[in-house]
């Protein structure tokens, strides 16, 4: 399903969250320049707009196959981080 991301994940030795935010961040700009009053864009703000929704689905995506991959993984996390608070 995550294919893609995979891949340019696997060559820039990156997860495949990471990945997908170098495609996110890159509309996220040219909504910020349309707000700065750069209305000229070679894709229409509203495109953009629609692909940060896509791109917010897919980490959503990612995020529900992490969790199914490791369902507790919250708890581990969670007890790790205390553990490091208590042994500071």
């Amino acid at each position: 399903m995550f294919a893609n991301f995979e891949r340019v994940a696997n060559t820039l030795d990156i997860s495949k969250e990471k990945a997908l935010m170098v495609y996110l961040l890159k509309h996220i700009d040219g909504i910020v320049s349309y707000i700065e009053g750069h209305q000229s864009q070679r894709e229409d703000v509203r495109g953009r707009l629609t692909d940060v929704i896509v791109y917010s689905m897919l980490l959503w995506g990612m995020i529900e196959e992490g969790e199914q991959k490791y369902p507790n993984i919250d708890e581990e996390v969670s007890a790790e981080a205390q553990w490091h608070k208590k042994h500071k």
